[in-house]
């Protein structure tokens, strides 16, 4: 007994100081409570408590400018930094719009008007009402005698181009332009333009006047032999895909397929955007 006190209770020095440090802060975590009472929260809701939520959750009401605040109406064009300051901007949106119109800026329309990036609806609203928009006629005349002789814009073959002559095209970046490229061989060459629709991602940015720009003249097809590409080939295809080339892969083991057996495994949709890519040798 005296050998298991000596050996578990015996400490150094520097622990014993470690025990009586221990015992303090353990002392002082227990009593805190007493000196520092934890605060009492009352649960009760009162009137006012529910009076000010009802106010937090009410619809902000539509601002309606009063009869003192109507602007007389101003020209965008020649109005200084104080006339927009009274109609509603803050002193730097005053300074940077009056910038902009010095530098060359044209605000033409309220279109014009809603693009400024300082822009809310609530000003919106207001500005409209009394800024006079001016056209600059000597400015529109310009533009439209340099749509005038411009040269009727030469349109670009989609089988031939390369990416430079793709990105050259307004809306076309060098992203879209590999992809176009991409999907061009993987289809084995386009038949018709509207077949861009179905470039990753290109659906969203065309416009009938980007369409417009591109012409097929070059109708060289990559015809691919369904009754002789090998498995891989017929997966890469767009219109048919992996389901597609393992059905045709199995149906070859039995016999040498024809145009009939395509349509039966697939959607007539499917098969007519498929027929002008295959020959049955």
């Amino acid at each position: 007994m005296k050998k298991f006190i000596s050996t578990w209770l015996n400490f150094t020095a520097g622990e014993r100081k470690g025990i009586i440090v221990f015992a303090i802060i353990c002392a002082i975590a227990i009593t805190a409570r007493w000196w520092f009472p934890t605060p009492h929260y009352s649960n009760k809701i009162t009137a006012d408590s529910l009076q000010h939520i009802a106010q937090l959750l009410e619809p902000k009401k539509d601002i309606k400018l009063t009869v003192d605040s109507i602007l007389e109406p101003f020209s965008a064009v020649s109005a200084d930094s104080s006339t927009w300051v009274k109609a509603g901007l803050t002193p730097m949106q005053a300074r940077t719009i009056t910038r902009y119109l010095t530098k060359g800026g044209r605000i033409k329309d309220t279109s014009d008007l809603w693009k400024l990036y300082f822009m809310d609806t609530l000003l919106y609203n207001r500005l409209k009402q009394c800024v006079i928009f001016q056209i600059d006629k000597q400015f529109d005349e310009s533009k439209k005698e340099r749509h005038s002789i411009q040269k009727p814009i030469d349109k670009i073959d989609l089988n031939l181009a390369d990416s430079s002559q793709l990105v050259s095209i307004h809306g076309i970046g060098p992203v879209f332009a590999s992809r176009i490229i991409r999907y061009r061989k993987l289809l084995g060459g386009f038949v018709n333009v509207k077949q861009l629709n179905e470039v990753f991602g290109l659906a969203n940015y065309l416009t009938p006047s980007l369409i417009d720009q591109f012409i097929i003249k070059d109708k060289t097809i990559n015809y691919l032999d369904i009754n002789k590409a090998t498995f891989i080939e017929l997966m890469r295809h767009p219109y048919i895909g992996k389901a597609l080339a393992k059905e045709i892969t199995k149906m070859r083991k039995s016999k040498v397929l024809v145009q009939d057996d395509l349509e039966n495994i697939m959607t007539p949709e499917t098969f007519n955007k498929l027929k002008s890519y295959i020959v049955f040798n």
